[in-house]
């Protein structure tokens, strides 16, 4: 500690600064204050991945089947690119609405996503849920799709959680949550840095 936490859930999108109240005592017994340093302006990452879900025919909650089909995307390219978010004011501060809308837009004009979302919808209606009956009824298209969006919030995540890190000067980042995204951001995170 110093740490900056990352908190990722479907209701939440929140950066803490996380600090030693008493340097004496830093471990379990120490405490602690935190200051919010950030959050979602609209829609948090895991209510964003429960949107794109529902749109793509894929249920709810969304986070646990995007993050299994956006690894199970390979190496398939992705039909779309989606950029950073831009924000003003606060550059700690998280926006997912934008680019929840943009997966809706491309959609739509991609009509050739409509019969796999119609044949999801059915399959879900009929109580098919599981990762291994939704995987076939989703093709190349919409593999990269899903894997574009992950990559588009988990990189939105890390850089502003990175950046924040820096500017604080802190050595630790934490990261917690239950949207699916956390762990993608999580793997992100454990990767060698250069």
């Amino acid at each position: 500690m110093p740490a900056v936490c990352l908190i990722v859930s479907g209701g939440h999108t929140v950066l803490y600064e996380v600090q030693p109240k008493d340097s004496f005592r830093t471990g379990a017994g120490g405490l602690w204050s935190y200051r919010k340093i950030g959050q979602t302006r609209d829609d948090a990452a895991g209510e964003a991945y429960d949107k794109v879900s529902k749109l793509l025919g894929l249920g709810y909650p969304g986070g646990p089947i995007l993050d299994r089909l956006a690894a199970a995307a390979g190496n398939i390219p992705a039909p779309v690119k989606f950029g950073p978010t831009k924000m003003r004011g606060n550059t700690f501060d998280f926006s997912f609405s934008g680019l929840k809308t943009a997966v809706l837009y491309h959609v739509r004009e991609n009509a050739e996503y409509l019969p796999e979302i119609a044949d999801r919808e059915a399959a879900i209606t009929r109580g098919e849920r599981k990762f291994e009956q939704l995987l076939p009824l989703c093709g190349p298209k919409t593999l990269g799709l899903v894997r574009e969006f992950q990559n588009a919030v988990v990189r939105d995540l890390v850089e502003r959680t990175m950046r924040a890190a820096e500017e604080l000067n802190v050595p630790t980042v934490l990261v917690s949550g239950g949207s699916g995204g956390e762990s993608a951001v999580a793997r992100h995170l454990r990767r060698p840095r250069t």
